[in-house]
């Protein structure tokens, strides 16, 4: 049996850094952080430099989920539980090892 002559050889990838612009503004990097932070589901430490994010979220949706109370029930609902779910994964954020 023959070999083909046409083999095709791949030289192997390197895969560099993202040099994304997002990391060179500081700005930018901030509001992400705000903005992922305003996520319930993230872990974000009562103390430290983010502590801020941890108590506004918690006291936004628990002033969110009282002034929504008897105008719209089920959304008043959901503020709860996110306050809830903020509350729990800011408690344990040592857990998941972010600084």
């Amino acid at each position: 049996m023959t070999q083909p002559n046409n083999i095709l050889q791949f030289e192997p990838v390197e895969i560099k850094a993202d040099s994304s612009p997002a990391q060179s503004n500081p700005r930018s990097t901030n509001l992400e952080k705000l903005a992922l932070g305003l996520f319930p589901f993230t872990p974000v430490q009562f103390s430290g430099s983010d502590s801020l994010i941890a108590w506004g979220r918690l006291a936004g949706y628990g002033l969110l989920a009282y002034l929504t109370y008897n105008k719209m029930r089920p959304l008043s609902y959901i503020a709860i539980g996110a306050a809830g779910v903020s509350l729990a994964t800011s408690l344990s954020a040592k857990a998941w090892g972010k600084k």
